[in-house]
């Protein structure tokens, strides 16, 4: 069984909270993704909040930490990639 989920975050950039070094500019959007689980449980993304950190204007990044209430095998680890040219309707 496949379940699909598709999760909107909000995404901050800039200087407030972010790691030393970011760049001093500021922004927020959405960051969507889709989680996808072939057993029990569907992954959870727990934090609320992603931070987008650039640094001497190289491409930033956005870290995601996911939990699975499966039990191993099943709970990890995870594989993310980024989908180009996706549209999200």
């Amino acid at each position: 069984m496949e379940l699909r989920a598709r999760v909107a975050r909000p995404l901050r950039y800039g200087p407030h909270g972010s790691p030393p070094g970011c760049a001093m500019k500021s922004a927020t959007g959405t960051v969507i993704i889709l989680v996808e689980d072939e057993n029990d449980h569907v992954p959870d993304l727990p934090n609320k909040d992603r931070i987008l950190c650039e640094k001497d204007g190289q491409l930033g990044s956005v870290e995601v930490n996911a939990v699975d209430a499966d039990q191993s095998p099943f709970s990890g680890p995870f594989n993310f990639e980024t989908l180009k040219d996706h549209n999200a309707n």
